[in-house]
């Protein structure tokens, strides 16, 4: 990176290396770069990102001392199949003179920051930009606006072994009055071009430790609760968005990335489900014979055959 691209001078030259980025995913310590390894849905997830220099230094060699007071760092957490339709929230916001307090927390000789990410709500991978930016001010007789970026990087920790592409929790069934099950997908959409990310979600019964521990432990192409899931999920899904006349689902509409609609179109086509023939038929056969129907879901999602 150079500051060819920007009006204004920026910390990009004088930055050595990007930070490192790591996730602590319970006990285990996983670099953004080699993934996540096991991903466990229920897991305590922080990040800790260390920086190659020290903000009054760096700022001092760039000649924006300036800057420095107002300058601040946030970073910016997205997670989804695409930025357009994933969810993207702010997880750290810190006046850059604070990074020496965050590096002391952190036991860390270089600057750092640490902070922690709701499990339950990521899927696929989770995308950290981290923006440095000032509150504005002049520098060597130019001025320097409000919310100008003097760096930006970005780390991408793909989360391997999700069990699908959608946010799963557990919940206390009994508390809920959901009964004594296992698991219960909950869709709730109002319009198919809803980001799947946010209608959704997976819930497993937190009074049945056995069973989710049995399910983190399976494999993840071949195992059997995992199967069962993913076509309960596609199932669920597909009944509610085609049973459902207010929410206008036409599988063959160009809907987003990432979106209700588009997951639930490629799963018809997996099916051989296309033109409005066939899924008229499908609607009425999920009217008449949902289990059929379940069944024709399990097939799609079926774990593969391990040979030897």
């Amino acid at each position: 990176m150079s500051r060819i691209a920007y009006p204004y001078p920026t910390l990009f030259p004088h930055v050595p290396a990007e930070a490192v980025w790591e996730a602590r995913i319970d006990d285990r310590v996983r670099l953004f770069s080699d993934g996540s390894g096991s991903w466990d849905y229920d897991s305590v997830l922080s990040v800790e990102c260390r920086f190659p220099w020290t903000a009054p230094l760096l700022f001092q060699e760039a000649g924006l001392q300036e800057l420095l007071p107002g300058a601040r760092l946030a970073v910016v957490l997205a997670t989804g199949s695409s930025e357009g339709t994933g969810r993207r929230f702010i997880a750290a916001d810190i006046a850059v003179s604070d990074l020496d307090t965050a590096a002391e927390e952190t036991s860390q000789h270089a600057s750092a920051i640490r902070f922690s990410v709701d499990s339950a709500g990521l899927c696929q991978r989770l995308r950290a930009t981290l923006f440095i930016h000032t509150s504005g001010g002049e520098v060597g007789g130019m001025r320097i606006l409000q919310g100008s970026v003097l760096y930006r990087e970005e780390a991408t920790l793909q989360l391997e072994g999700e069990l699908a592409s959608f946010p799963i929790r557990t919940l206390d069934f009994g508390v809920s009055g959901l009964g004594d099950g296992l698991w219960l997908v909950d869709c709730s959409a109002d319009s198919p071009g809803d980001p799947l990310l946010s209608c959704v979600t997976l819930l497993l019964n937190s009074e049945r430790q056995s069973f989710i521990d049995q399910l983190q432990n399976e494999p993840v192409e071949t195992g059997t609760l995992r199967w069962a899931l993913r076509s309960d999920v596609m199932a669920s899904v597909l009944s509610s968005l085609l049973q459902n006349e207010d929410l206008d689902f036409d599988p063959s509409s160009p809907w987003p990335d990432g979106s209700l609609g588009a997951v639930a179109a490629g799963w018809l086509r997996s099916m051989g489900i296309e033109g409005n023939t066939a899924i008229r038929r499908t609607s009425d056969e999920i009217r008449r014979e949902p289990g059929r129907f379940r069944q024709r879901c399990q097939a799609v999602c079926a774990p593969v055959e391990v040979t030897t």
